[in-house]
């Protein structure tokens, strides 16, 4: 096969090489421009590659200016081999034919070189390892600008509030962009936040909003993440970052856990928080009456609302709703979207360790003397429910009562009422929300509060006889037997919940139990 025409020659192009060619391929590319005296050529045999110009075999094909650039070792026509003497023969009348214009040509190869050489860009072994000292140029320069942040150095300026107002300007201005850019490029949205930074969260709980928001709710679902803002921790406020439709509501409950609390037994709190373009934050949180949180820990839940836009309601009608341990107050079925534990109220350190300790000194002798009270209720019931129910049996001979019983009955009911009186004058204080904030056992003492209404149900029952109110003896028996069944087993579940209550053991940081009651 003619050399001219034996594919043997690789071409580098571009960032990657092609071939073989031959010299005629090589010819044609170099006529429409794409080989040119820049690009780099190979065949077996050479130890590197060359540019064009400086191998022999390809001096016909350029212009004289340019083909004077390799110097090569001239051979005498004795030493060519035949298609080499054919070549060197080639170059010669293209030498003359050039001759005449040769000022002009010169102009032109110069012009032509130079402007090919500059605009090509050059993927080569010799441009990689150009890149390459760029890349390493730019990654001292970011590491010198990362060290003098870290030290200080550069705090004035990226502090300077015009920087900080012009970073933000610019970020906020260019978000937009950037999450078209990412929703056309996946693989990019790693680097684009579809939410504007906070500066009044840490970078974790940043980036925990972050990935909330840049979740794919129609293969991720809802998501959801809660973090709380700088600033005052008894009363707080936090940022929802959400991936539902614009609209979606979301209720943050506040639960606080009991043997935590410095100075209360419970507390709790809600807020709303409206998401939109992925994000939302509520106001100052507060409890009832704008009283700010006492220190310890919560339990935070966030659920969806009892009313959603139509959209957000689709959205959440795959979700099935969940239930929760807890008295938050949620008073509609919900879906839970996420928990978290926090300290707020201030800080967590010696002091407040110190206070809780005196808060359950004080509550753990205030419970004792509670459930002392209490069983001192109980043991009054019992005996008023054996006096008035004694006193009945020994008065109710007949179906119809004589004057005398009649008397003495009535003096008993004027002593009964007495007694009533008394007890009313301190139930009358117990209030629900009294007895849920003063109260260490309020669920007993609502037991004893229903004792008392039992037993003056009997009472009222054995009067009516004595009234003569009853028409139907049978029906009387029958009615007399229940309230009083009733009665008895209200004043014996008290009696043994005291007894429960006093051998629970206190928390392990000295509070007292109720669980259970």
């Amino acid at each position: 096969m003619d050399d001219f025409e034996q594919k043997k020659w690789f071409a580098y192009m571009g960032d990657h090489h092609e071939g073989p060619f031959s010299l005629a391929e090589i010819k044609q590319k170099m006529a429409s421009g794409v080989l040119t005296p820049a690009t780099y050529v190979w065949t077996e045999g050479m130890d590197d590659w060359k540019l064009m110009p400086e191998v022999p075999v390809f001096l016909s094909l350029f212009s004289p200016r340019v083909a004077e650039i390799p110097t090569p070792v001239e051979k005498s026509p004795a030493e060519l081999t035949p298609q080499q003497s054919s070549m060197t023969q080639e170059v010669q009348e293209t030498q003359e034919v050039q001759e005449t214009p040769r000022l002009y040509a010169e102009s032109q190869a110069d012009q032509s070189f130079s402007s090919e050489f500059l605009s090509e860009p050059l993927a080569t072994p010799s441009s990689d390892r150009k890149w390459r000292a760029i890349f390493l140029g730019i990654l001292l320069m970011g590491s010198t600008l990362t060290v003098a942040y870290l030290n200080g150095y550069l705090e004035p300026l990226v502090s300077h509030p015009f920087v900080v107002q012009t970073v933000q300007s610019l970020s906020e201005r260019a978000q937009p962009y950037l999450l078209k850019l990412a929703e056309k490029y996946p693989t990019f949205a790693q680097w684009v936040s579809p939410i504007p930074y906070i500066d009044e969260v840490s970078p974790a709980d940043y980036e925990e909003l972050r990935s909330a928001a840049g979740a794919v709710l129609e293969k991720d679902g809802p998501k959801i993440a809660i973090v709380f803002a700088h600033g005052d921790p008894s009363t707080p406020k936090v940022y929802v970052a959400s991936n539902l439709p614009d609209g979606a509501v979301i209720e943050v409950h506040f639960e606080g856990v009991s043997d935590t609390l410095v100075g209360q037994l419970s507390a709790s709190a809600t807020t709303e928080v409206v998401i939109q373009k992925k994000l939302g934050k509520s106001t100052l949180v507060t409890l009832s009456e704008s009283q700010p949180f006492p220190r310890g820990q919560y339990d935070i839940y966030a659920v969806d609302a009892e009313k959603q836009p139509d959209l957000v309601g689709l959205s959440l009608s795959k979700l099935q709703a969940l239930e929760v341990k807890h008295s938050a107050g949620i008073s509609h079925p919900f879906k839970l979207f996420a928990t978290r534990s926090v300290f707020l109220g201030g800080d967590k350190d010696s002091v407040y360790a110190e206070r809780l300790k005196e808060f359950h000194d004080k509550l753990q002798k205030k419970a004792t003397e509670e459930l002392e009270e209490i069983r001192e209720f109980a043991t009054t019931l019992e005996s008023e429910l054996v006096a008035t129910s004694s006193k009945f049996k020994s008065l109710y001979k007949s179906t119809k009562a004589n004057p005398n019983s009649k008397k003495d009955w009535e003096a008993f009911h004027t002593e009964w009422l007495n007694f009533q009186l008394q007890m009313n004058k301190a139930f009358v204080k117990w209030t629900p929300e009294v007895l849920e904030k003063s109260f260490f056992y309020s669920e007993l003492y609502k037991m004893i509060q229903q004792s008392q209404q039992d037993l003056e149900r009997v009472h009222n029952t054995q009067n009516a006889f004595f009234a003569g109110d009853v028409t139907d003896q049978n029906t009387f028996d029958i009615q007399l037997g229940q309230v009083s069944s009733v009665a008895e087993s209200s004043i014996a579940s008290i009696k043994a919940k005291i007894e429960q209550a006093s051998k629970i053991p206190p928390t392990p940081n000295g509070m007292p139990r109720k669980d259970g009651l």
